[in-house]
């Protein structure tokens, strides 16, 4: 779901003691005081479920409270900050100014930072090899939000890769190449090829499955580890 950011910035934003939320009658009450009469609690709170347009004026208002821009309000810049060395890095960047403060923040080390081998310099080397680093964030956003959930196979009359029938998931068909085996697993496309549903696909080494089995092997340690402990008690 698309985030708003006007409910983002009086979500997070430090007006409160003690970092609580502000709420939408607090901000109304600071609106009415700068003369942004038409910002009340009804009018916030259909702006921050999508269910009202900000006017010209209003923007304005939202900028001036926040100490934010438009461009960010608009979706047209992911920095909310004014701060222009910070607006420059995220225009290069794409980055948000929470994702900006956080690079900057290596740069004094971290709670686990090594003398030997500090935090930047570590970031530095990873980000030097852009190939390997496209492939951590490609596979960590697999990780995260795993859309390849249909297990596929090269139709060989449709030159394109199918779902296997459900009745047949038993017999998949392997894709072999440098002496392993791989199954294909897909995520449906939102546009047909050729009429057909299309699949954007991965090959998974067989392989995989001793990682996965070792893992199932360590949850079971774990829960006598904690069986043991629990009939110690």
């Amino acid at each position: 779901m698309k985030e708003n950011r006007y409910k983002k910035l009086r979500e997070d934003f430090e007006f409160t003691p003690n970092g609580y939320r502000m709420t939408a009658d607090q901000l109304a009450t600071i609106f009415k005081e700068r003369g942004y009469d038409t910002l009340t609690h009804s009018a916030i709170r259909k702006i921050e479920t999508d269910n009202r347009n900000v006017s010209e004026y209003e923007l304005k208002g939202y900028c001036e409270v926040f100490n934010t821009t438009s461009d960010y309000l608009l979706g047209i810049s992911n920095v909310s900050t004014i701060d222009k060395d910070t607006v420059m890095i995220g225009r290069m960047t794409g980055l948000s100014d929470a994702a900006i403060q956080t690079l900057i923040s290596c740069k004094t080390g971290g709670i686990l930072a090594d003398e030997d081998f500090p935090t930047i310099d570590l970031l530095n080397f990873i980000l030097s090899d852009k190939v390997l680093f496209h492939d951590f964030l490609n596979y960590l956003g697999l990780y995260i939000n795993n859309t390849y959930d249909t297990p596929c196979y090269l139709d060989p009359d449709k030159h394109v890769y199918v779902p296997v029938p459900d009745d047949n998931i038993r017999n998949t068909p392997f894709v072999v190449a440098k002496n392993e085996r791989y199954i294909a697993v897909g995520k449906k496309q939102t546009e047909k090829v050729c009429g057909e549903d299309a699949y954007q696909t991965i090959c998974l080494p067989v392989s995989l499955l001793e990682s996965h089995a070792i893992r199932i092997v360590q949850n079971v340690i774990d829960k006598w580890k904690n069986k043991y402990k629990k009939e110690q008690e």
